[in-house]
């Protein structure tokens, strides 16, 4: 499931290029990569006859070409946009199957009323049952923010911080910026400034602008750690280049702080820590 854990890891429908695949890769590796990225499929050269043969092996039980479908349909990948009817229908044949990810994209689908009206009670239910393999940490975290609302559950923050918690050992960089977040303010849990900083770096690690923004604001104010406006820029500098717009618009008042002849060297700091770590952790901006 190789191409299912690249989904939950990258943000799937960023506008960017891609470079030309290597030689040697299959059809269905070619669709693939362009499904990742979020692309519309009939770019590639007879998409016609390789949606036909996943919608053959589908039929015949395959799970791997059922989510595949499922997905090309939901987001919209062929000329005719998106068709939530046909990814309903294709993800509920791999959930018949007991598929982790089928569960994930069909609780998704209730949460957000995409062919139907919400209805956060079953997006609750088919999280809870998404709980497996390499959709853990993504269901936990949208099962916390739901238990967090009260949304389709009860109301229990208990449960959804156990949540989050769970979903940021599994590496999921949302759920690591929301600890961040939760301890920064200190809602409905004792605030911790330098627990904070803990999970933004974590978050930051994982692709997340939101975490090395809100670090950067921590070491602009010295908060949680001692104050520090050069650090404060290259976090807000590694912000910006995961595309945080609001990082972007913060820097030029960060750079009247700081000598001229440190930017450039603080700004090479910046994109050193984004290819070391990043390229580490196999993540992407989120």
């Amino acid at each position: 499931m190789k191409f299912f854990s690249t989904i939950f890891i990258l943000t799937l429908l960023m506008a960017c290029a891609t470079p030309p695949p290597p030689r040697g890769m299959t059809s269905e590796e070619l669709i693939d990569k362009a499904i990742a990225a979020g692309k519309k499929i009939s770019t590639r050269k007879n998409w016609q006859p390789l949606m036909a043969g996943f919608k053959k092996k589908a039929e015949a039980g395959d799970v791997a070409a059922q989510l595949r479908l499922g997905y090309i349909y939901l987001q919209g990948l062929l000329p005719s946009g998106s068709d939530y009817s046909k990814a309903a229908w294709w993800y509920k044949k791999a959930a018949a199957q007991e598929n982790a990810v089928a569960y994930y994209y069909l609780g998704w689908m209730a949460e957000k009323g995409f062919g139907q009206l919400k209805d956060f009670k079953k997006a609750a239910t088919l999280y809870q049952k998404a709980q497996g393999q390499e959709t853990t940490g993504v269901a936990a975290f949208r099962l916390g923010l739901l238990q967090e609302k009260g949304r389709g559950t009860r109301l229990d923050f208990e449960l959804a911080y156990k949540n989050f918690a769970q979903a940021a050992g599994q590496s999921n960089p949302q759920a690591l910026e929301k600890l961040g977040q939760l301890y920064l303010t200190g809602k409905n849990i004792s605030q911790n400034h330098s627990r904070a900083v803990e999970f933004f770096v974590r978050a930051a690690k994982f692709g997340s602008a939101s975490g090395a923004y809100n670090l950067g604001l921590l070491l602009l104010e010295g908060r949680g750690v001692p104050k520090d406006v050069e650090q404060a820029y290259v976090w807000i500098n590694i912000a910006a280049a995961l595309g945080s717009s609001t990082a972007q618009v913060k820097l030029p008042a960060i750079e009247k702080k700081i000598p001229f002849a440190s930017l450039a060297v603080l700004q090479e700091e910046a994109r050193g820590w984004i290819k070391k770590e990043l390229g580490k952790n196999g993540a992407a901006p989120l």
